[in-house]
């Protein structure tokens, strides 16, 4: 059954030498673990920079992406400086490793805004009928993450990253992170298992 509700998350796209980057690292992560749960790729779960997740109505999708377009355009290309590489427990006590982002005022101006569209559209209620794929698979951290981004990780409490996969980064030896890289679009994603970007429902691109 096809629901009137998805959860979606507003994100930075990198351009594609980013792109190629941060796939390229979640390859090697899923050679030296063999889990590949988390699949980045360039048309499917693509590498992102999450700025708000929610709960919306698929017919509320195209206005918000018109509320998007004219409040956040100025703020493309957007200039992502690194941070370093970060290790948490996931939900099942693995590993999960990402790359931070220097939290800066513009990425930090741009969150506010995003989050406070999506938070006219976002509503409780999230199920894993909501994500893209098979709703048997969609794990309790999904659900949770995304439908209380706006609560938790909004404001100070924004640490804005790239989720590279499964695994501890910090295993794979001669990595040369990037200095900075450019984005240069906002997505509107529909989220998958993870809480990954699994479908393009809206792009905006920069002025």
């Amino acid at each position: 059954m096809i629901s009137e509700y998805c959860a979606v998350d507003i994100a930075l796209i990198p351009e594609r030498e980013g792109l190629n980057f941060f796939i390229g690292l979640n390859r090697r992560l899923i050679e030296k673990t063999g889990d590949d749960s988390i699949h980045l790729g360039d048309s499917a779960c693509l590498p992102h920079i999450s700025l708000s997740m929610g709960r919306v109505r698929v017919s509320c999708i195209e206005g918000i992406k018109e509320r998007l377009s004219e409040a956040v355009s100025g703020y493309l290309p957007y200039n992502a400086v690194y941070k370093g590489y970060a290790v948490v427990a996931g939900s099942d006590g693995d590993s999960v490793s990402g790359m931070d982002i220097v939290r800066d005022d513009a990425i930090a101006g741009l969150q506010e805004i995003v989050a406070g569209i999506l938070g006219e559209f976002s509503s409780k209620g999230m199920t894993p009928e909501c994500f893209s794929g098979d709703p048997s698979v969609i794990t309790d951290f999904s659900l949770d993450y995304s439908e209380n981004y706006l609560a938790r990780q909004t404001g100070d409490s924004f640490s804005p990253h790239i989720t590279i996969g499964n695994g501890d980064i910090r295993k794979i030896k001669r990595i040369q992170p990037p200095v900075n890289f450019s984005c240069d679009k906002i997505a509107i994603c529909r989220l998958g298992n993870h809480c990954t970007c699994a479908e393009f429902l809206g792009i905006i691109k920069g002025i």
